[in-house]
């Protein structure tokens, strides 16, 4: 099982680093999501590989007959082997979390950068409002309508710098604003 163990190891690595890296130049975000779900079960599969096993001496004296001490070795060299698989899986997490920032940050910068979003609101009728908001995105728009029923809503058009704010935008639904006095 270790000549197995000793080839899969650096194929596995170098899939992981490969997958990861392609991802990151190449893919667009839905198939980015999909390569870490792959780089992770790699990562998964060199904590398996690499944290040693209970001990069949350990086994048996946790399922059989033994003395105390005995058992008492055999549940911490168990526990011990749970706390490494549990900070493998924790550690497998951190990377992926980490190389997904580092793509937004560097490989997404310039797309984020050059992103837009204009809202473009104009009275059609009483208390009545049509907002276009505009997400540009290499050079290609993308336009959402919706209908605001309200008094009072200032028209015009504005421009958002940060396109994340677009889903909120979208999302919120505002009413009316009464102040004190009615």
């Amino acid at each position: 099982m270790d000549t197995v163990h000793a080839f899969l190891r650096p194929f596995t690595a170098f899939l992981a680093f490969g997958v990861t890296v392609a991802g990151a130049l190449l893919a667009n975000d839905q198939l980015w999501l999909v390569c870490l779900g792959v780089v992770f079960l790699c990562l998964l599969y060199l904590v398996w590989s690499l944290v040693p096993p209970v001990a069949p001496r350990a086994r048996a004296a946790l399922a059989g007959p033994a003395t105390a001490e005995e058992r008492e070795q055999a549940r911490n060299e168990a526990l011990s082997h749970s706390v490494q698989m549990l900070a493998g899986f924790l550690l497998a997490g951190f990377v992926l979390l980490s190389a997904h920032l580092l793509r937004e940050q560097f490989v997404q910068a310039g797309a984020i950068a050059g992103s837009r979003v204009l809202n473009e609101t104009v009275q059609i009728g009483p208390d009545q409002y049509q907002q276009d908001t505009t997400l540009i995105r290499n050079g290609n728009p993308i336009t959402f309508t919706r209908t605001i029923k309200a008094s009072g809503v200032q028209t015009g058009t504005d421009s958002l710098q940060n396109p994340r704010l677009l889903a909120r935008d979208l999302r919120v639904q505002r009413g009316r604003i009464f102040d004190a006095a009615g």
